[in-house]
């Protein structure tokens, strides 16, 4: 019996006929299925291929725009930086303005106390002396410079032209004129950190001295002065200091101490609540306190006191501080 031997599927040939209507062209195509899968295998790596250098270029794309972004947050933060550090310089060419037109103010006040030690007229009445001068028609431009000079510097002319007359050398006057102006600035120095200042509004209810306390009912000593006014009228440093103590104090309740120098405190009482805190520098006039009725109190009032040397004296005798007292001082401390 004869036995017929199969093909493998893989070896057969398949043919395709492509016709048209008339059949008058005919395409045959011969292929095996070797061809096609070599075929699709060609197309599936070309895909694979194609796709992988795609998702790389994607990958290296993302990169990039995450660098461009961490790159961008960084400017943003480096001009962000550079427009606080504007604001800062801003402020302070503003601060130096203000110290610079300050001084100038003080360099004016300066050369007018100093024109009426050496018995000259002020700076205000030499411009307004040279502004009465008119110009005058000029021929040539060194007549015009010598015209604007004695126009422009009539001022120092006319101080020449005193100091020539009086026989008085320079130096010999700004002597006088530098002591002055140290005492000025002494007794400035002085009257900043003396409490010579009513540190708020009211009436005086209680004196200094002895007196039959409000709550006690027995002659008892009276350290201070007793301002009364509405509960939270200001309470004001009386004098420049530096605060030793802002807390509540027993009898005092929240109260307020101030050093001053020269021996000087001050110590104020009975406050509803406080502005300052320990270690802080205040000047004269600043707020620090409101007034209240805390401590050992009948109601709203501030207990002032005055201390010299941690004695308490009679803070009334210094709402009006006399030149006599000011120059013991002076004299006393070596000022």
């Amino acid at each position: 019996m004869a036995t017929t031997k199969r093909t493998p599927f893989i070896r057969n040939v398949f043919t395709l006929r492509l016709a048209s209507e008339n059949s008058a062209n005919t395409f045959i195509l011969r292929f095996k299925p070797m061809h096609v899968i070599l075929l699709l295998a060609l197309i599936i790596g070309a895909v694979w291929f194609f796709a992988k250098d795609f998702g790389s270029d994607a990958a290296a794309a993302n990169r990039r725009c995450e660098a461009l972004r961490k790159s961008n947050r960084e400017l943003e933060m480096h001009v962000e930086k550079l427009r606080e550090e504007k604001n800062r310089l801003a402020g302070l060419v503003e601060m130096q303005n203000i110290e610079l037109a300050e001084r100038l103010r003080e360099v004016e006040d300066t050369s007018s106390e100093v024109r009426s030690i050496i018995g000259l007229p002020s700076s205000a009445k030499a411009s307004a002396k040279s502004k009465e001068h008119k110009r005058p028609a000029l021929s040539s431009r060194s007549r015009l410079a010598r015209e604007y000079a004695r126009e422009d510097f009539s001022g120092l002319s006319d101080m020449k032209s005193e100091i020539e007359k009086n026989g008085k050398d320079i130096e010999s006057l700004k002597k006088p004129a530098e002591s002055h102006m140290k005492a000025v600035r002494r007794r400035n120095r002085l009257m900043s950190i003396i409490p010579c200042m009513k540190p708020s509004a009211g009436i005086i209810t209680s004196p200094f001295g002895f007196r039959v306390h409000p709550v006690y009912g027995y002659s008892r000593f009276h350290s201070g002065i007793d301002i009364a006014d509405g509960c939270g009228t200001p309470i004001y440093a009386a004098a420049s200091g530096r605060v030793t103590d802002a807390c509540y104090m027993g009898g005092y309740g929240n109260a307020v101490v101030l050093s001053h120098g020269c021996g000087y405190s001050t110590l104020y009482g009975h406050c509803s609540s406080l502005c300052v805190s320990p270690g802080q520098t205040v000047r004269k006039g600043e707020l620090i306190a409101y007034m209240g009725s805390t401590g050992v109190s009948t109601g709203p009032h501030l207990h002032y006191e005055v201390r010299i040397n941690g004695t308490c004296v009679d803070p009334s005798l210094y709402f009006e501080f006399s030149q006599k007292r000011l120059d013991n001082l002076i004299a006393k401390y070596g000022l």
